[in-house]
């Protein structure tokens, strides 16, 4: 499976394994939300932001990001943060 994983950067990288591919995400308008829990609940995080995007006439404009935002060896699995990020645009 290919898997991508975002990690912020300032200034180069140098990658030395050819495996590996660096590339610059581009700027987009998402929506979010950050779930507290389980990371096997967060699909109530995406379900609440397709209720917004569908209440204010946004679509789907790319793939979905998840960010994780604390360890889940350092805080209970009730404690976990997830950021979930839908790329959108008006709905013309």
């Amino acid at each position: 499976a290919d898997i991508e994983t975002a990690l912020p950067f300032a200034g180069r990288v140098t990658i030395d394994d050819p495996a590996i591919k660096e590339r610059t995400m581009p700027a987009v308008q998402v929506v979010s939300a950050i779930y507290k829990g389980p990371y096997d609940g967060v699909e109530i995080g995406y379900s609440r932001l397709f209720e917004y995007m569908a209440e204010n006439s946004l679509e789907i404009a790319g793939k979905s990001r998840s960010l994780y935002i604390n360890d889940p060896d350092e805080v209970p699995e009730k404690d976990l943060l997830t950021e979930v990020q839908i790329p959108v645009k008006k709905i013309k």
